[in-house]
């Protein structure tokens, strides 16, 4: 069913208010997929999408998406039925969806409208910690998720740095649209500081207007190399280990790739353009995908709790194509990711696919460069460094429990397991 009403609706109301602990909202970007696509990876079941069809029809077809719209779903944390949606089609323009009443087969209607809000735009000036990892520090902060993303694409583009962990320290300078007075995205991450440690020297990256990405104070940018991390901000928790003592097994047994720990349902993406030659259960490994790649490479993704649409045997997919979520299916114990990777059909180390090279700032933006880099270091400079007080850890199990499954410092690994069989 369809509201014409034309009465404005509560400013302040967002689907996100519904989030409590009986009800779980989440939210993506459509991109490359269709609109069912994007509602069956945030877990629409087959019923509630033909619920949702009926109720969109008089407004729109389910199916009528561009890449540019955004998805937000409420489901039931116990019986998964869908409470609302919000169709983002540009900031402050939805359709909402909504349950209102039951029917006489116990199911509440779901009503859709047309709802226009009012937008703002407001710039943030800020600094936060890392005390675990960093989407745990932008989250302390205040600060909206998403920004993960724009960080991990500029610090995972440069391999002279080492990666953010315990004590690093973030200032950060973004602007972003409100849209009735809360937040609704980041419009541009403008630049930012990292120090890997609270003494260490800090890197400053500037984002470019155009299409260029990312550029340091020098206008260096490194280019892209071919392979790609698998998670936003990986944390390691087992590396590559021939001679690995089996956390399970207790024998001592090759760790033909490297393990990250992640939440369950973490995004999980292919490190680099091929064809997906395996897809399904592969016993002790889980849910399983790989990927062939040119040059003889191929990548394993193991232990997934779930595939990402669209991702079967024969598919093509691009570099930081989404293949699935983070899990702990298989043998497993617990959740993370582990990636496997071949050359000629021998185990590497995935962590030893790297290239480096840079460009510069095309000449034609050079003015516009030096111009907006001196406003950001002034903004930058005024935002008070954060005091860093790092809370103790746990002492670390003994060496006999866990003496070859410490990485990065941390005591232990999470998620350790059989390798991927090779199909």
């Amino acid at each position: 069913m369809a509201s014409a009403s034309t009465e404005p609706a509560p400013t302040e109301f967002r689907l996100l208010q519904l989030q409590s602990d009986s009800v779980e909202v989440q939210h993506a970007k459509v991109g490359k997929r269709t609109c069912v696509q994007t509602l069956e990876a945030l877990a629409v079941s087959p019923g509630d999408l033909a619920r949702l069809a009926t109720a969109l029809a008089p407004l729109r077809k389910l199916d009528g998406c561009t890449q540019n719209d955004r998805m937000f779903v409420a489901l039931g944390k116990t019986d998964k039925r869908l409470r609302g949606i919000e169709l983002e089609t540009a900031p402050g323009e939805m359709i909402r969806v909504l349950e209102k009443s039951a029917t006489d087969a116990g199911a509440p209607e779901l009503v859709a409208e047309k709802v226009s809000l009012p937008t703002s735009h407001k710039r943030f000036a800020t600094a936060f910690v890392v005390l675990t990892d960093v989407p745990a520090a932008v989250a302390t902060a205040g600060l909206d998720g998403s920004l993960v993303e724009a960080l991990d694409e500029a610090i995972g583009s440069r391999h002279d740095v080492p990666a953010p962990a315990r004590g690093s320290v973030f200032r950060v300078l973004a602007d972003a649209t409100l849209v009735a007075g809360t937040f609704d995205r980041w419009d541009e991450v403008i630049a930012f500081e990292y120090r890997p440690r609270a003494d260490a020297a800090p890197l400053r990256l500037y984002h470019s207007r155009g299409k260029h990405g990312w550029f340091d104070p020098k206008g260096h940018q490194p280019v892209r190399a071919r392979w790609r991390m698998p998670l936003a901000f990986p944390r390691i928790t087992s590396r590559f280990n021939p001679k690995r003592l089996h956390p399970i097994l207790k024998v001592v047994m090759p760790h033909n790739g490297c393990d990250f720990a992640a939440p369950p349902g973490t995004p999980v993406y292919a490190i680099g353009p091929g064809v997906v030659t395996f897809r399904g259960d592969a016993g002790p490994s889980g849910n399983l995908v790989q990927i062939a790649h040119e040059g003889g490479i191929e990548s394993g993704y193991a232990h997934l709790s779930r595939f990402a649409p669209g991702v079967v045997s024969g598919t093509h997919v691009e570099a930081r194509t989404l293949v699935g979520y983070i899990g702990t299916t298989g043998r497993s114990t617990g959740p993370h990711l582990h990636l496997a990777v071949k050359r000629h059909g021998v185990f590497v180390d995935p962590l030893s696919l790297k290239m480096d090279a840079f460009r510069v700032v095309p000449p034609s933006e050079r003015g516009g460069f030096a111009t907006r880099k001196l406003e950001a270091d002034l903004a930058l400079d005024a935002i008070p460094l954060p005091k860093v007080e790092l809370p103790v850890l746990a002492p670390a199990p003994s060496p006999s429990a866990s003496a070859s499954n410490v990485a990065d410092g941390e005591p232990g690994a999470e998620g350790e397991e059989d390798e991927p069989p090779h199909h």
